[in-house]
């Protein structure tokens, strides 16, 4: 029961994100804002960041990663928590990838995968890579422009900058001191500041909430009274209980003797 509500929890949650942070043609609004893969010596603290909507439940969404000689999936991890407030209402949450490590190039890709199994997104870097397994099947990804080498210090990432709030308003910056579960120093969030006007996705996804709220209430008033039967049917002595049974079928089978008088005058 567990693994349902968190699954029904974060569905909600991609629901409610799309609503009141709507994607205007490809714009991503929960994304990937800093990452670390190679450094100095034997690499350490590798990180990925997501950021997005404060408030953002995590669960059952993944990170997915890509070999770029093969193009095969190489490692992938289920993500979990939720995202922070910490600029106007947006935030980052970060994951430690230490098994498996974050390959060191070249041309090594991410994907972040949302609970329905969607690809919102495939970055590499050092290179292009195409996917030819896992969920991100047949996609080819972004090379986000940027690198880390064998010489960046440990404490160093590669960081979105910029202002924005979705990952179309950023741009990736070379390696610099990181700022994983912080706010990136050059970068700075910014909420709409004018509602955003419904669209036909919008109305589907009201739609089909609506659906199976309606779907859900309506299961639940033929599941009461099945119960209080049952509950009455149970405090009938087991002989009563036999000519009642019988009683009924007869009405089945040749109808209500009352009935059946009243039709025949």
């Amino acid at each position: 029961m567990t693994i349902i509500r968190r699954a029904i929890k974060a569905r909600c949650t991609v629901a409610l994100v799309c609503l009141f942070f709507p994607v205007f043609g490809n714009a991503v609004p929960i994304f990937f804002n800093e990452i670390h893969y190679e450094n100095s010596g034997a690499d350490i603290n590798e990180r990925i960041e997501i950021a997005g909507p404060a408030g953002t439940v995590l669960d059952d969404w993944q990170i997915a990663l890509y070999n770029g000689s093969t193009g095969s999936q190489y490692g992938r991890k289920h993500l979990s928590g939720v995202i922070p407030n910490l600029l106007d209402g947006f935030g980052v949450f970060s994951f430690a990838f230490d098994r498996p490590h974050l390959q060191n190039g070249p041309a090594d890709a991410f994907a972040l995968i949302d609970p329905f199994g969607l690809v919102l997104q495939f970055l590499s870097y050092e290179g292009m890579v195409s996917a030819i397994d896992g969920l991100a099947l047949g996609l080819s990804s972004d090379d986000i422009g940027v690198s880390e080498h064998p010489d960046t210090p440990a404490d160093f990432s590669l960081q979105l900058a910029g202002i924005g709030t979705v990952y179309e308003d950023f741009r990736w910056s070379s390696p610099s001191e990181n700022s994983f579960d912080r706010i990136n120093p050059a970068q700075s969030f910014h909420a709409p500041t004018t509602p955003v006007p419904l669209t036909g996705t919008h109305y589907l996804l009201l739609l089909g909430g609506l659906i199976l709220l309606l779907s859900m209430v309506f299961k639940k008033r033929k599941e009461v009274p099945k119960i209080i039967r049952e509950t009455r049917l149970n405090t009938i002595p087991l002989n009563r209980r036999r000519k009642l049974s019988h009683a009924v079928k007869r009405e089945r089978l040749f109808g209500s003797p009352l009935k059946n008088a009243a039709d025949n005058q």
